[in-house]
């Protein structure tokens, strides 16, 4: 029988599976309409030509994409970011890409914490 702790892995790396999961089928389904959107973002344009039809690809470009949006101050500054593109950027996908990054950082954060309790616990070696 799994002991708590090594349920609680195994529920860690099932949400990180599941958030790679909607992160890519957001890329895939999403990804010309949010470029649509952040026509005129230097940060994006710059990154566009790097994602190709490969899941790393548009992994990193909808980080890039999660950046820009949830972030936004970091890339006004530099005139990395259009903030007409921003403020026209549709509510409801906003929510979606915000909720999964959500989902990616409770996931990593998760990881660490449980390698932190089993370092002190003496669970890991």
């Amino acid at each position: 029988m799994l002991d708590g702790y090594t349920l609680s892995w195994i529920s860690v790396f099932v949400l990180i599976l599941l958030s790679l999961t909607l992160w890519l089928y957001t890329s895939y389904t999403r990804m010309d309409e949010m470029l649509k959107h952040l026509s005129n973002c230097r940060a994006i344009q710059i990154r566009k030509p790097l994602m190709g039809k490969d899941p790393f690809g548009r992994l990193f470009m909808m980080g890039t994409i999660a950046g820009v949006l949830l972030t936004p101050k970091l890339y006004l500054k530099d005139g990395g970011a259009d903030p007409d593109d921003i403020a026209k950027f549709p509510k409801h996908l906003k929510r979606v890409i915000a909720i999964q990054y959500g989902l990616l950082v409770l996931a990593g954060t998760s990881m660490f914490a449980l390698w932190g309790v089993g370092k002190y616990m003496g669970w890991l070696k």
